[in-house]
């Protein structure tokens, strides 16, 4: 099980660490875009740690408050994650890292969908889920994926069947208008403009991290997790999109550090289908 473990989450899941520079793009643009002085503030912290205690943050503040009004919370998450950079001092970091969380909070996610403004009863944050497998073969994920126009969704791995129990943690689970959506927040340094953050660049930033793969993943969870619970449950009508909120320039213009995506129904069963190993698996 830890082999599988190592290859569909880590693999998935190549996060900040090690991996926090941007993806190089397909062709060199003719002229760079502009810098954005809010983004490079915070150019300094970059990397696992900070990445990590900002999720703690969003996972930890008071909601309905305003993080620049919560000092300790940063100031201890900052410590907690062991967070030094000599050209970013505490004094320094501490309320730009707060700044830039409420503006990722006020942001619009979806039509409507704004972070900051739901209430506790609609977050549940860290849902844990866990898929037995047996003899689960990647090269059924691929051709599942392959079959619905995502063939390079799944990332290359060993071909043999894998067998054991993959878990992870959903950064966020929240309801929103009858709906259910994934979270998850990214730290990742992208670049210096809002530009970085949108379109393309962010498309590729997403794929060079497998982070579409690991929103899948999530997807299914929330998929099998509704199923069981939520009495008619129609996934048309009650499951939501996956949504990433790269905090570094979420909030700087409209629908920078935000992807968002809906998968299609047939391709959430099909991966389904093919982690089950063709059998119903409860989450």
């Amino acid at each position: 099980g830890r082999a599988l473990i190592a290859f569909l989450m880590e693999v998935a899941a190549a996060d900040e660490a090690g991996r926090d520079d941007a993806p190089e793009p397909d062709t060199v643009p003719t002229a760079p875009p502009e810098p954005h002085p809010e983004i490079q503030r915070l150019e300094a912290g970059k990397g696992t740690r900070i990445g990590n205690a900002i999720h703690q943050i969003f996972e930890d503040r008071e909601i309905g408050r305003p993080v620049a009004e919560q000092p300790e919370l940063v100031r201890q998450a900052l410590k907690q994650h062991d967070v030094h950079e000599a050209r970013l001092p505490p004094e320094r970091l501490e309320p730009l890292l707060a700044q830039r969380i409420d503006a990722a909070l006020a942001a619009e996610l979806l039509p409507g969908l704004v972070l900051g403004a739901l209430p506790a009863h609609a977050l549940r944050a860290e849902m844990g889920f866990h898929f037995p497998l047996d003899a689960v073969s990647l090269d059924a994920l691929r051709r599942a994926a392959r079959e619905h126009d995502e063939p390079d969704l799944v990332p290359a791995g060993p071909a043999h069947a894998l067998r054991g129990l993959m878990t992870g943690k959903i950064d966020l689970t929240l309801q929103h208008d009858g709906r259910f959506h994934v979270l998850d927040y990214k730290g990742n340094w992208l670049g210096p403009a809002v530009a970085d953050y949108q379109g393309e660049a962010l498309t590729r930033a997403m794929d060079a991290h497998h982070y579409r793969f690991q929103a899948l993943i999530y997807t299914v969870a929330v998929h099998r997790y509704l199923r069981q619970r939520v009495p008619g449950y129609e996934p048309a009508q009650h499951l939501g999109e996956g949504i990433y909120l790269f905090v570094r320039a979420a909030g700087l213009a409209p629908g920078a550090g935000v992807w968002a995506h809906r998968f299609p129904d047939a391709l959430i069963d099909a991966i389904d289908a093919a982690l089950a190993g063709q059998r119903e698996v409860a989450a």
